[in-house]
């Protein structure tokens, strides 16, 4: 049986019931992928310790003239967020669809796709980061990385669960926006425990996102399948139409009420 066949049938028997060990294993994929991804930022990190000191003491940047800070240092920080985020985000796309291959069984379209978007997300960005380090403010430098590994994070998943996932894709959006909650939940409470140490920042919030996610994958999976058992309700499939679309039901009417052509007028006027 082919792989479509069998997301199909699976579509066909309701929302997918993954196991405890499904559980297990997507949570460690997410963290494999944020690891990876961290692993990358650590590499650039150590080689170029001079030129990121900066977002890693804000403070000590903060009295430094411009002609002192070193050129490099905003481009080193671009190049490090968008490669540690993009194999953070492909690494754990691939696990994910390893560990579930019965939900996410086009892999390569989806990391076409996330590869894409990443690289929007990365232009429209760049322009961010150079203003905000051509007014020296280096804190928000650190937060705009923040919300690029984060946002970048959250498109490849919706990627993710769109194109892999089609009738259920909206369970998948809201397991990506409650793991992506629980996962900034996490950085800000490991933030106030750190007394706002931005390095440790860095380092945690990949694998804390992907954990997250990966974890609240199978949860919102298992959560949404016990409601379709109890209630036996499909509510979010794409398929189950809820109160009516706008502009359905007007349509269905006048198609009613149009009446047949008169043939038999036209017919007696020939016989004339």
């Amino acid at each position: 049986m082919s792989e479509s066949q069998n997301q199909e049938n699976q579509n066909a028997l309701g929302p997918h019931a993954p196991g405890f060990l499904q559980l297990v294993l997507n949570t460690f994929a997410g963290l494999g992928g944020g690891v990876a991804g961290t692993i990358v930022l650590f590499l650039v990190f150590l080689g170029a310790s001079t030129a990121l000191k900066p977002v890693a003491e804000p403070g000590v940047a903060s009295g430094i003239d411009s002609v002192a800070q070193n050129p490099l240092f905003i481009f080193i920080v671009i190049a490090t967020v968008f490669l540690a985020s993009l194999i953070s985000n492909i690494v754990g796309s691939l696990l994910f669809s390893f560990v579930r291959h019965d939900k996410y069984n086009r892999s390569a379209t989806i990391m076409y796709q996330i590869f894409f978007i990443n690289l929007c997300i990365f232009a429209l960005l760049t322009p961010i980061y150079l203003v905000l380090d051509a007014q020296h403010l280096i804190t928000l430098v650190g937060a705009t990385a923040l919300l690029h590994v984060a946002v970048s994070a959250f498109a490849s998943l919706i990627i993710l669960e769109i194109v892999g996932n089609t009738k259920y894709s909206l369970v998948g959006v809201y397991n990506v926006v409650f793991g992506l909650l629980i996962a900034l939940t996490l950085i800000t409470f490991f933030f106030q425990f750190t007394r706002g140490t931005q390095t440790i920042l860095l380092f945690i919030t990949l694998p804390a996102i992907w954990t997250a996610m990966g974890a609240m994958n199978v949860i919102g999976d298992m959560l949404y399948r016990w409601f379709y058992s109890v209630w036996g309700t499909d509510v979010l499939s794409v398929a189950t139409d809820l109160g009516g679309d706008y502009g359905e039901a007007e349509k269905e009417e006048d198609e009613e009420e149009q009446l047949p052509p008169d043939q038999a007028g036209a017919d007696f006027l020939k016989e004339k």
